[in-house]
């Protein structure tokens, strides 16, 4: 769910008091897909299509800038809570006007769990080993 393209949505999951985990996009930029990941899977990439296939896929973009495991790190909380720093706060979202999108602290009957921090260099191992186990 996307505050910027659905304020409205957002609204409507806020006020259903189903419980809510966010992750902003400071925190998931936070884990970049950048040279120096893709390099090292590096020789162990040979040995696991899982890294080479990672590798290939994650090379098309790896070297442009502003490509981060957004959706990878969001999931990676299901698995790995404790790679994240988090705190519960009451939210809304701004549905109108010029800041349209906008999510604030505010008065809203439902707490939001958000994520603050991930560990980076924990993340990353945990991908890798995960991955490994993809591998029978």
């Amino acid at each position: 769910m996307d505050a910027f393209w659905d304020p409205f949505a957002v609204e409507e999951v806020f006020a259903s008091g189903v419980p809510v985990t966010m992750f902003p996009l400071n925190v998931t930029n936070q884990v970049t897909m950048d040279r120096a990941f893709i390099l090292g899977l590096g020789p162990e990439s040979a040995s696991n299509p899982i890294y080479d296939l990672a590798g290939q896929l994650y090379a098309m973009v790896a070297f442009q800038a502003g490509y981060s495991f957004w959706d990878t790190v969001a999931t990676a909380y299901l698995a790995q809570p404790g790679l994240f720093r988090t705190s519960q706060r009451s939210l809304v979202v701004v549905t109108r006007g010029a800041e349209q999108g906008t999510i604030l602290d505010g008065d809203c009957a439902t707490l939001v769990t958000v994520a603050e921090t991930v560990e980076k260099e924990a993340f990353y191992d945990y991908l890798m080993e995960a991955w490994k186990g993809l591998v029978a």
